[in-house]
């Protein structure tokens, strides 16, 4: 992967017209072990270092002071926190503030239904990276297609708003026509078609990563079914830059909140380079963290474009350097 150039895609986050928004890993655990996974999450990963049930609760109080309107929790596999309707109540009691889920949708049981309705969740974002079993399965691992599919029919069937999330590859890029077919075929009205990230379990998996000299092809999938698709199915992706933020968001209306605590102004900031961390929650408050914006930020702040794929490449060479140097 060292010579990689990944795809300049568009900012991934769409941020509220006024105030921020806040993605927050509540975990690192996850029951599947995904090839492609940018936070690195397995069944072998402790949940120890999660942040504690009462420092969360403490932290989702001062979202509204931190001018917050939208809220992304993710994981890691979220719904595998013991206190995830707890937290996902407390998040829905706040004032103003647009929840939003995003799962594998294999724990999704009745409970979840009532607690995603209780808490108006905006939407609830599950993860298909294949069009059939033998396509999402190669990369989620067996049977994860199967139960994935029940979740998505749950949530369906309770008419609570659901958005497909589908990873590109190199190996699936003939078949994002056949994976939208599905989403249409499963009742669900939205899908987000994005590429992989080397970060996490992803830096090993560099078959799954599209190079930048496949741009064209991903573009002309991507406006082939668009225009297929338009009158069935809103399909969300970072090709054409229509929706594109005119500058670099991070910080400013962006926050990512690691599984351990750490707030940093962007998750992929984060994952490729830990110098991006403002502080952690156990032991700073949120706004305190958010102090420490201009200093960490700096040259990427209110910039056109997107940082991402110059940090990745930044990110990769280093990996290069320090497995070539036995004193590091």
């Amino acid at each position: 992967m060292t010579n990689l150039k990944i795809i300049d895609e568009s900012c991934r986050f769409r941020p509220p017209a006024m105030g921020r928004l806040v993605l927050w890993e509540l975990t690192r655990f996850c029951n599947l072990a995904c090839r492609h996974c940018c936070t690195g999450s397995s069944p072998a990963i402790s949940m120890a270092d999660d942040v504690p049930t009462d420092a969360a609760i403490a932290s989702l109080r001062q979202l509204e002071d931190a001018g917050v309107r939208e809220l992304y929790l993710t994981g890691g596999e979220p719904l595998a926190r013991r206190d995830f309707i707890e937290l996902l109540e407390a998040a829905g009691t706040a004032k103003d503030l647009s929840v939003f889920v995003a799962t594998n949708g294999i724990f999704i049981r009745d409970r979840h239904i009532t607690a995603f309705r209780s808490a108006g969740v905006r939407s609830i974002t599950i993860s298909m990276d294949g069009h059939d079993a033998e396509s999402h399965d190669a990369i989620r691992g067996p049977g994860a297609f199967q139960k994935a599919e029940k979740g998505i029919r749950r949530c369906v069937e309770a008419r609570l708003p659901v958005r497909l999330s589908h990873m590109i590859t190199p190996t699936n890029l003939g078949n994002v026509r056949r994976f939208c077919q599905l989403a249409v075929d499963l009742g669900v009205p939205t899908v987000a078609l994005h590429t992989v990230i080397p970060a996490g379990t992803a830096v090993s998996s560099s078959d799954l990563v599209m190079s930048a000299s496949r741009t064209s092809d991903v573009a002309s999938t991507m406006a082939a079914v668009v225009e297929e698709f338009s009158s069935a199915l809103s399909i969300q992706h970072g090709m054409d830059g229509s929706s594109n933020p005119a500058h670099c968001i991070a910080g400013q209306q962006l926050l990512h909140i690691s599984p351990n605590g750490d707030v940093s102004p962007c998750s992929w900031m984060y994952k490729l380079d830990k110098r991006f961390t403002l502080g952690n929650l156990r032991h700073e408050s949120l706004l305190d963290c958010i102090g420490k914006l201009d200093s960490v930020v700096g040259e990427y702040a209110g910039k056109p474009g997107c940082p991402i794929p110059m940090l990745s490449e930044q990110s990769m060479r280093r990996r290069t350097q320090d497995a070539g140097d036995p004193t590091r």
